[in-house]
């Protein structure tokens, strides 16, 4: 059995805080499911308790933020909280131009000018982008690296499988048991987004909504053990919503939304795979 980890006193005196020569920074990634057993950590480290130069630098989903002011981390700075968007359109060019360039690809004249091409298709969105890359760089290999031999419509099909496969893969098996609730919801938001209580008695009252004829009516009912703010959580969790200008809550990503909308009114859906 391995021995307890030290605590901060321990390394107190074990490491002298003058005897540090540049402080240590302390990266906790999908900080979203954070346990009670790591609070009193993360919330000595987050107030200077131990007196070492540690600094935490939390990453996780858009209900982060929510989850460690529950862990008692309130002290933040306007500057401390950053929520990752999209890409600047030179951003996503000068991206996939460094791809090229890494990879030393022959550049010839009549080729498709992919920089700019990718970068529209992404919207700037990181995933999208880099799996657009991906799709490009699957196609280069097809033309042993020629990118005027590169078929155009191959990276646009291998790019939107993709992009499916990354939004299949965001639903969870709440998502897509209630995927008629989620599209309604999504219907009915906002383009400017909706404040959060204004979507929780939204879900609410599309529960209440029943189509005549309706032969999925379940699709639209609340997940079992879930009241309207629980599925409104469990939809920022999962990235669907997310908090934006104003404390309202949006869908980050256009073709996310138009993505879920079309995935409940499809009457042929097929669940997403593991």
């Amino acid at each position: 059995m391995a021995p307890p980890a030290p605590s901060f006193e321990e390394l107190r005196r074990r490491f002298p805080p003058q005897s540090w020569t540049r402080p240590v920074c302390l990266a906790v990634d999908e900080v979203q499911t954070v346990r009670e057993a790591a609070t009193d950590v993360l919330v000595k480290l987050h107030s200077g308790m131990p007196g070492l130069p540690i600094v935490p630098v939390l990453a996780g989903l858009a209900n982060s933020q929510d989850v460690v002011s529950r862990c008692g981390l309130s002290r933040l700075e306007i500057e401390a909280v950053n929520t990752l968007g999209a890409l600047a359109p030179d951003e996503a060019r000068d991206a996939v131009e460094a791809m090229l360039e890494r990879c030393r690809v022959r550049r010839t004249d009549g080729a498709e000018d992919w920089p700019a091409l990718l970068s529209g298709r992404s919207d700037g969105w990181p995933q999208h982008l880099h799996n657009a890359m991906r799709a490009l760089a699957a196609e280069l290999v097809r033309a042993e690296g020629n990118l005027a031999a590169v078929e155009t419509a191959a990276v646009l099909d291998r790019e939107t499988a993709l992009r499916e496969r990354a939004y299949l893969a965001r639903i969870s098996p709440q998502m897509e048991g209630a995927r008629r609730l989620v599209a309604a919801v999504l219907t009915a938001l906002p383009e400017g987004g909706a404040r959060r209580d204004d979507i929780e008695a939204e879900i609410e009252r599309q529960c209440r909504t029943r189509s005549d004829g309706d032969p999925d009516s379940r699709a639209r009912q609340l997940p079992d053990g879930m009241n309207g703010e629980a599925f409104f959580a469990h939809l920022v969790h999962r990235g669907a919503l997310q908090r934006g200008f104003r404390a309202r809550y949006l869908c980050p990503i256009p073709s996310f939304r138009r993505f879920l909308v079309e995935f409940g009114a499809d009457e042929n859906h097929e669940p997403p795979g593991p």
